[in-house]
């Protein structure tokens, strides 16, 4: 056959193929894996995460741009910009924006200026701060610290810093990314550090259920003064804020928002904070993510007509971690953590005291997970999903 010829049948082949594809609609990629999971890490040390190129989530060394002159809002301590490590914005497989983006989303984020994905994150995430109540300016989408560390508070909103001092490692695999970094948490500005820790924060889809979203939370805290003691108390530790219009409350200011509690054993809403759980669903309404035409036509004076969807995040402690299963200070206003300290104020009837004092270089392992789902899930879905979680290996 000649050269001409060959690529004569050459050509009638890709054609048929083009004809095909372009009759059936099917796309000749349909075979390439799902639920890729790739990173950015700008020059600000903020690490971006997509998943098949969608935007997913970013991790913030520093949770807010630095204050803006004549800064009043109150959003920030004392000592200015620091605070803890944040992880904000967070979306779902369909896009929408899971946790409340107060007192974030107040400030001009510096990349939305010239790219339009932060700009539509940003201008929808301030839609849906519209349905939330802007209280505890310290509750910054996801986080962990702990309210009473050798009596300094890193939890409230003017406290001692927790500094990231360093990424140790970035490690790739076919569905998830992990970054593990090395934070220093520091009473007051130039004093040494009361503890020291390496958490590793991995994001990522179930490769069975790529339409679900998760970030891992695997924290080795070490003892780095002589003596530390995490004392007991409610304000703690591994902490998240849902979005306004989902939580439990929410319901007192507009018959269409309001969400549900769900725990490992049963107890829904307010029965829930204090329980100790293997995990706990946060559900219900939240606002849809927006085009840009689309964010034009919304009247930011009227809330009560943003768009709906329905999605939940549900948190899981590893049987691995510190006091599995802990106790959940989730409460109907919005705030959902985990806490394996506060057994006083959670069980008074128990007369039990969960403090800890570690000595210089003792270390707890605390070990935790977030699944984002766009639609409601069943208990038995909820406890498979975290039947599957409980087998991954944690050292």
């Amino acid at each position: 056959m000649s050269p001409v010829n060959i690529f004569s049948d050459f050509r009638k082949t890709a054609l048929l193929l083009a004809a095909a594809f372009l009759a059936t609609g099917a796309s000749l990629l349909a075979d390439e894996p799902k639920g890729i999971v790739t990173y950015e890490k700008g020059n600000d040390g903020v690490f971006t995460f997509r998943v098949d190129g969608e935007f997913f989530a970013q991790y913030r060394p520093v949770p807010d741009p630095a204050p803006e002159e004549g800064d009043v809002t109150g959003s920030y301590d004392s000592h200015g910009i620091l605070g803890t490590p944040i992880v904000w914005p967070i979306c779902s497989a369909a896009g929408t924006l899971m946790t409340r983006g107060f007192p974030m989303d107040e400030r001009n984020l510096p990349e939305a200026a010239n790219d339009p994905l932060m700009k539509n994150l940003l201008e929808n995430s301030r839609l849906g701060s519209l349905t939330a109540n802007k209280d505890h300016v310290h509750h910054r989408s996801l986080w962990f610290n702990h309210g009473d560390v050798n009596g300094v508070d890193f939890w409230g909103p003017d406290r001692g810093q927790i500094l990231q001092q360093g990424v140790f490692s970035i490690t790739e695999e076919a569905h998830s990314v992990s970054v593990k970094v090395f934070t220093a948490w520091v009473p007051a500005p130039n004093e040494k550090p009361l503890c020291v820790d390496i958490r590793t924060i991995t994001f990522g889809v179930l490769p069975t259920r790529p339409e679900i979203r998760y970030v891992d939370y695997d924290v080795k805290l070490s003892a780095y003064a002589d003596r530390v003691t995490l004392a007991d108390t409610k304000e703690g530790t591994f902490g998240y804020r849902t979005p306004g219009s989902m939580d439990v409350d929410a319901k007192q200011r507009s018959e269409k928002w309001g969400g549900h509690i769900v725990n490992s054993e049963g107890d829904r809403d307010e029965a829930a904070w204090g329980k100790r759980a293997s995990w706990v669903d946060y559900y219900g309404p939240v606002t849809k993510r927006l085009s840009e035409s689309e964010l034009g036509s919304i009247d930011p004076a009227n809330p009560d007509a943003l768009p709906l969807t329905a999605a939940g995040v549900d948190i899981m402690n590893h049987p691995a971690g510190f006091r599995y299963p802990s106790w959940y200070h989730v409460r109907t206003y919005g705030l959902f953590a985990v806490n394996p300290f506060g057994i006083k104020e959670f069980e008074p009837e128990a007369r039990l005291d969960g403090t800890v004092v570690l000595d210089k270089d003792d270390s707890l392992a605390f070990h935790y997970r977030v699944l984002i789902h766009d639609d409601p899930l069943s208990f038995d879905e909820l406890q498979s999903l975290f039947d599957e979680y409980k087998s991954v290996p944690k050292d």
